[in-house]
Order: C-alpha cells, then sequence, then structure tokens
C-alpha cells in the first residue's frame, strides 16, 4: 500500500515536472520565433534603406 502511494506520489511529480519543462520549451521557441522576425524585419529595413540610398546617389549624384 505504502509502495503503491509512493509509486502514484512519483508518478505525478514527474507528470508535473514534464508540463514545466514543456511549458519552458514552449516559452523557448515562442521568444525565439519573435526575435527571429525581428531580425528579419530588420533586415528588410537596412536593404530598403541601402537601395534607397544607391538610388539617391546615382540620380542626383551621378555617381553608378
Amino acid at each position: 500500500m505504502l509502495q503503491r502511494l509512493c509509486w502514484r506520489r512519483n508518478a505525478s511529480l514527474t507528470m508535473i515536472g514534464a508540463v514545466f519543462w514543456a511549458t519552458v520549451a514552449c516559452v523557448v521557441l515562442v521568444q525565439l520565433q519573435q526575435a527571429n522576425l525581428i531580425v528579419q524585419q530588420n533586415n528588410s529595413r537596412i536593404r530598403h534603406y541601402q537601395l534607397a540610398k544607391t538610388h539617391f546617389a546615382e540620380k542626383h549624384l551621378g555617381t553608378p
């Protein structure tokens, strides 16, 4: 009887641990996806700025 209670307690603690680490993993993945999106947006802005700068230089300064 006592052994069964200990087994149930260990199983429930294991389940709580599994749920905790699964939650941590999900939070980390969401944070990484958000960071990746921010990096992609910044890269897009940088490319846009570089193209605009090149276009301005070609149009107004006559440089290739």
